[in-house]
């Protein structure tokens, strides 16, 4: 007995060191399996213009028969110009024929968000989980940027935002029709920033032209389409100054009266809480839209970036919201450094037209 002892305690030990070996082997394979997954799943991201690098959360387990999930699972936010059924698609067609098989896709959406899971094998073993997420957009917002024509010194950096931006250009300025030009061949919204009377003139520098409350109609109306022959293809309009022209109903009669024979929206930059614009436009049926914030008008970073935290929040309850700011540099630079937090809450940048509906 003692004589067969030992031979079973070293064939024991031999089983032993047999299965951690494999065991290992087995570990070191699906890892390898796993990292090499990845990098197909980069390839495919990258090739559909997302930075794979990116991931909000990525995490290895270990190999383990009651482990479902994987060895590697990693997690995207996926922007709102890429479309996730699409990317999707993508994905299954570019793994099927590798040494991967995808083996389940779970999809789920909630009010802010659409999910879609993909798990991947390698033979028998589950070694990866791929999350894609993608805010659902819940709200909308319009910039408008006044005071165009005087300089293009920041137009190239504006429009690198690559988000819509409405630009309001002022009618007969240096450089306001090659502005014009150069928006609409990038596909971007212009209206016309109508200059109007203010309150207290005496100590304001008003523009050439400047529509006044004291001017016949004809001469009115040839300043308005004097300013729309300049600047052709404009979608709209919204005042530049004009707190004392937009309590007037008479003038403001007859710029909304030409304003629809030319098609056009009014913003009512709303420098007057006696603005009479609203029921005037309502009354007419002219498309009508309202400033909701002005972004720059305490020209500070802090305060411009606090403007613009209460337009998202603005938006964010109540599903839109428009925001007027000027051509600065702290304005347009902190527009830019904002852009992803705000598409990541769910919101979306959009023309001026894009609030438009058939009541307004």
């Amino acid at each position: 007995m003692k004589k067969l002892i030992g031979p079973a305690v070293i064939f024991l030990l031999i089983c032993v060191i047999f299965f951690f070996y494999s065991s290992h082997l087995e570990k070191k394979e699906a890892s390898n399996l796993a990292m090499e997954c990845d990098k197909l799943i980069t390839s495919i991201l990258e090739q559909r213009g997302i930075d794979a690098s990116s991931a909000l959360y990525s995490k290895r387990y270990p190999v383990s028969k009651k482990n479902a999930l994987g060895i590697l699972n990693k997690e995207y936010l996926i922007p709102y110009g890429v479309n996730l059924d699409e990317l999707k698609n993508s994905l299954i067609e570019k793994i099927s024929g590798t040494a991967f098989k995808i083996t389940k896709i779970k999809t789920e959406k909630t009010k802010k968000l659409l999910s879609i899971t993909l798990t991947l094998s390698a033979g028998k073993s589950c070694i990866y989980q791929l999350l894609l997420n993608q805010q659902i957009i819940t709200s909308k917002i319009a910039i408008v940027l006044d005071d165009w024509g005087y300089s293009n010194a920041l137009l190239r950096q504006t429009l690198d935002l690559n988000i819509p931006i409405t630009f309001a250009i002022l009618p007969g300025q240096t450089y306001s029709e090659e502005i014009l030009q150069t928006i609409q061949k990038t596909g971007h919204e212009a209206i016309l920033h109508l200059p109007l009377e203010p309150h207290n003139t005496e100590i304001h520098l008003l523009e050439k032209n400047t529509i006044l409350t004291s001017m016949p109609k004809e001469e009115i109306l040839r300043i308005f389409n004097d300013n729309i022959k300049k600047l052709p293809g404009i979608k709209g309009l919204n005042n530049h100054m004009g707190s004392f022209a937009t309590e007037n109903k008479s003038t403001m009669s007859i710029i909304l009266d030409e304003a629809k024979k030319h098609n056009l929206y009014f913003l009512d930059s709303y420098t007057s809480k006696n603005s009479i614009i609203e029921a005037l436009a309502d009354e007419k049926h002219i498309p009508f839209l309202k400033r909701d914030i002005f972004l720059d008008d305490n020209y500070t970073e802090e305060s411009i970036k606090n403007q613009l935290i209460d337009t998202k929040n603005l938006a964010t309850s109540s599903g839109s919201a428009i925001a007027i700011g000027h051509v600065k540099p702290k304005t347009i630079e902190i527009i830019k450094n904002n852009i992803r937090q705000f598409k990541d809450a769910g919101v979306e940048f959009v023309y001026l037209s894009g609030l438009l509906n058939k009541e307004n």
